[in-house]
């Protein structure tokens, strides 16, 4: 039996694609405040999205921040930089649950 490996290849790198819907991570409009007071909230989905990349592929918090800039550059998703992901790594709302 002979094996077609330009299909076989093609299936190989199909398991490796992620699929994001933008409008799960995406902010909702007004959102954000130009004034003093609470800062910038990022929705879960998103946080939860970049911890599991930054385990998925042993990185650093400044390296995931890198990562999500360049996958998420043309979306014009607003990237939380690595201290925010450090600290909400923490909180209890995205703490795993057991």
């Amino acid at each position: 039996m002979r094996r077609d490996w330009k299909t076989y290849n093609k299936e190989l790198v199909k398991r490796g694609e992620i699929l994001i819907d933008p409008e799960t991570i995406a902010v909702k409009p007004g959102g954000r405040q130009k004034r003093r007071g609470r800062p910038y909230v990022y929705p879960e989905q998103l946080i939860m999205l970049l911890l599991f990349l930054k385990f998925a592929l042993r990185l650093p918090y400044r390296q995931t921040e890198g990562l999500a800039k360049k996958v998420f550059g043309g979306l014009e998703i607003k990237i939380p930089n690595f201290r925010t992901l450090h600290y909400l790594r923490w909180t209890p709302k995205t703490a795993p649950h057991p």
